[in-house]
C-alpha cells in the first residue's frame, strides 16, 4: 500500500505541523505577541521543508522508526 502524503511529507507529520502552525499563529494574533508569530513562521517554513525532505527520502520513515523503537531487538540464544 502506498503511503499517504500531504504537502510532500507523511500525512500524520503534516497534520501535526499544520496544527502547531495554526495554534501558534492564533496565539500570536490573540496575544499580540511577535514570539508566537515567529514560532508559527518557523513551523510553517523550515520545519515543513525539513519534513518534505524527509518524505522524499522515505515516505514511511517516521512510521518505520517508531515501529523499530517499539519492537525489541533481542536475538535468540545460539
Amino acid at each position: 500500500m502506498r503511503a499517504k502524503l500531504l504537502m510532500g511529507c507523511e500525512l500524520e507529520l503534516a497534520k501535526l505541523d499544520i496544527t502547531a502552525t495554526v495554534l501558534c499563529f492564533m496565539l500570536g494574533i490573540m496575544k499580540f505577541s511577535l514570539g508566537w508569530l515567529a514560532l508559527a513562521l518557523l513551523f510553517g517554513g523550515p520545519v515543513m521543508i525539513g519534513l518534505r525532505m524527509l518524505g522524499q527520502e522515505d515516505e514511511d520513515y517516521v512510521k518505520g522508526y517508531i515501529e523499530a523503537l517499539q519492537c525489541p531487538h533481542i536475538r535468540a540464544p545460539e
